[in-house]
């Protein structure tokens, strides 16, 4: 089985294997009801589930960003100085409210 740093995932599939991972995760926290894990039955999957998703979605990110690149330069267009890649923990510390 592949993994996401696996030579064998190219660029295409991590650019859109990243979203597909987000939304299947976020569904995630609906189904758990954010109790302490002590409180929660034998085996709940909290942690291996955070775990899984990190792993999955930042080891994806540098074949994801590579791609977007490519689709650029092949479209003629300039690459923006500020394209990159974000991990799990960079979006944790981002703040969504509205302004």
């Amino acid at each position: 089985m592949a993994t996401p740093r696996d030579e064998r995932v190219r660029g295409g599939e991590a650019l859109a294997a990243r979203p597909r991972l987000m939304d299947a995760y976020r569904r995630f926290p609906a189904l758990d009801p954010q109790l302490p894990q002590h409180l929660m039955p034998t085996g709940w999957p909290r942690e291996q589930a955070r775990r899984l998703f990190e792993h999955g979605y930042d080891g994806l990110g540098e074949r994801a960003e590579e791609r977007v690149r490519e689709i650029l330069t092949a479209a003629g267009l300039d690459v923006p100085a500020g394209l990159g890649h974000h991990t799990v923990a960079q979006l944790s510390t981002v703040s969504w409210q509205a302004e």
